[in-house]
């Protein structure tokens, strides 16, 4: 393969190289792509793709003609209605973004384009592009050859509509969680106009061996069977017992001898989905300067290219950024491994570390990495808010 460090922005970039929003593209075709990877080639019922082809009560031009998506979101009943409801006009495009990703994937699973085999990221719209799916295939061999594949499929609004009715409510509290509310309440014309105001796309890109992150030089270690890895975070379980978090692939079951520095325990909880494991403390153990003291973020999605840090047994105070998600982020889902993606800026040895954002709250726990001669390079990191809600375990 010729690539050389060729990473998840380089996946957009060669896929959107000739990119244009659907109303430069197609001018005032009455092409249904101006729904983005929605509704092509029979979409079902051309009554609705009318009415929300035009603003209410008549006022103007169509709206899918209007290159900047927030007039798109305030031209929709919908918009309307979550953006009074969320009270953000920001926060609330983009849980609309996120939610039409999310119906997106689940239709994509439903109607059999999506295989066990493969995996979907998802990628926040920025810089003018559009929110994106990202479909990566063991089958593709080259993420060169990465590309845009929302014309190949046909998704009309009727599985749109049953994939909404098919997901799992988002936490409560999130912005997410009260732009479906209102999307529920709004019907099968609030789905049509949710991918009006979106205009998701979905790119094609091969799927890469991941690698685990553990096995390095100490920091804040836990060693276990010959295998060391990173501490995560200082918590209490759900009887008040003080300890920390470890990834579960550099430990082990419950019962597993563990040692954190000169302290020697045992793994008391384990769940092997979400590659975590609390790990029991002396309540007089000499606690190191913290960070993550602002909590754990689970209230809205990270955006792409946020700057976030940790502090892994390999790469000290480190500095990466933001890229994509796993869909389906902001629900509670036990049985899910949920994950976030950023640089490739991991090691062996980080495995367990803490992600943290710029407001001192954790994001997720480093859990592996694409192999170092595989691409396209990313990280992953479990989503910690859903790993700690798994073991019941409450951040100091």
């Amino acid at each position: 393969m010729t690539a050389t460090n060729f990473g998840l922005e380089d996946v957009l970039n060669q896929a959107l190289q000739g990119w244009q929003p659907s109303f430069k593209k197609h001018g005032i075709s009455p092409s249904n792509r101006v729904f983005g990877a929605v509704g092509l080639g029979g979409a079902g019922d051309s009554t609705m793709i009318g009415i929300v082809r035009s603003r209410p009560g008549g006022r103007g031009p169509s709206i899918e003609f209007e290159g900047n998506p927030m007039y798109r979101m305030f031209g929709t009943s919908i918009g309307d209605r979550a953006a009074t409801a969320i009270g953000n006009e920001t926060r609330t495009l983009a849980a609309l973004e996120r939610l039409s990703l999310e119906i997106l994937a689940r239709a994509l699973y439903a109607v059999g384009k999506v295989r066990p085999a493969d995996r979907l990221l998802v990628v926040p719209a920025r810089d003018g592009r559009p929110p994106v799916l990202i479909l990566m295939s063991p089958d593709m061999q080259d993420a060169q050859q990465s590309r845009i594949i929302s014309d190949e499929l046909d998704l009309p609004f009727p599985v749109m509509e049953k994939a909404m009715r098919d997901l799992t409510r988002p936490d409560q509290g999130t912005q997410e969680a009260v732009a479906f509310f209102e999307l529920q309440n709004t019907g099968p014309l609030g789905v049509a106009e949710l991918f009006l105001i979106s205009q998701p796309e979905i790119i094609l890109t091969r799927r890469p061996r991941m690698i685990p992150l553990c096995a390095a030089s100490p920091h804040l270690t836990v060693e276990a069977a010959g295998q060391l890895s990173t501490a995560g975070v200082f918590c209490h379980d759900d009887e008040g017992e003080f300890g920390v978090t470890a990834c579960y692939h550099g430990t082990g079951d419950k019962g597993t001898s563990v040692r954190i520095g000169t302290h020697i325990g045992e793994v008391k909880h384990a769940n092997p989905v979400q590659d975590i494991v609390f790990i029991p403390l002396d309540a007089d153990y000499p606690m190191p300067p913290l960070t993550g003291r602002g909590g754990v973020r689970n209230d809205r999605e990270p955006a792409k290219a946020d700057y976030v840090h940790f502090d892994g047994a390999t790469n000290q105070n480190r500095t990466t950024r933001i890229f994509g998600t796993d869909n389906g982020l902001l629900r509670a889902r036990p049985t899910v491994q949920l994950k976030v993606q950023t640089d490739p800026d991991t090691d062996c040895g980080d495995s367990g570390c803490a992600l943290i954002d710029d407001q001192d709250r954790v994001i997720g726990f480093a859990f592996e990495r694409t192999d170092y001669n595989d691409y396209p390079q990313f990280t992953d990191w479990i989503w910690a808010a859903n790993a700690l809600r798994s073991l019941n375990l409450t951040v100091i």
